[in-house]
This record gives structure tokens, C-alpha cells and sequence, in this order.
């Protein structure tokens, strides 16, 4: 079991399933694994305004996720905005 998955289920997420808190980290993986668009994007713009958009995208999801009460919070910050930086 994921450290940060012990720690929902013990903390915010502690009635949830963990099968429903897992999915939050297998989505991010998931997304995570989008290597050939990442690619073509690099191909396009170079490595400079993706790596500014990716640090902002991290940062912002770091900061919403202090704010997150919600199964559905975690899941859109964590697993889609993290990913996408």
C-alpha cells in the first residue's frame, strides 16, 4: 500500500474504500504514461515552456491539495492536475 494511500484512509478519506482511495494513485500513473504526447509537444515548443507549465501545474496541485475535503477533490487534484505537470 501507497504511503500518501495509508494516509487518506487513516486521515481525510477514512470512509472510503481503499480499492476507491487506489484509484486516485492509478489514475495518475496512468496519465503519467502519456509519453508520446509529451514527445511531440517537446518536438514542438522545446523543453523551456513545457517545463514552466509543468512546475506551475505541480505547484498549484500541491497548494489545492491542502485544500481538498472531498474524495472527488483529491482525485481531480492528485490524479489529473498532477499528472498533467
Amino acid at each position: 500500500m501507497d504511503v500518501v494511500q495509508a494516509y487518506y484512509q487513516s486521515h481525510q478519506l477514512s470512509s472510503y474504500s481503499s480499492s476507491a482511495i487506489g484509484w486516485i494513485p492509478s489514475l495518475e500513473t496512468f496519465l503519467f504514461i502519456d509519453v508520446p504526447l509529451i514527445v511531440k509537444a517537446v518536438d514542438s515548443y522545446g523543453p523551456r515552456p513545457l517545463l514552466a507549465a509543468g512546475s506551475l501545474f505541480h505547484v498549484v496541485e500541491l497548494m489545492m491539495l491542502s485544500l481538498c475535503i472531498e474524495y472527488y477533490q483529491f482525485f481531480l487534484t492528485q490524479a489529473v492536475c498532477s499528472a498533467l505537470g
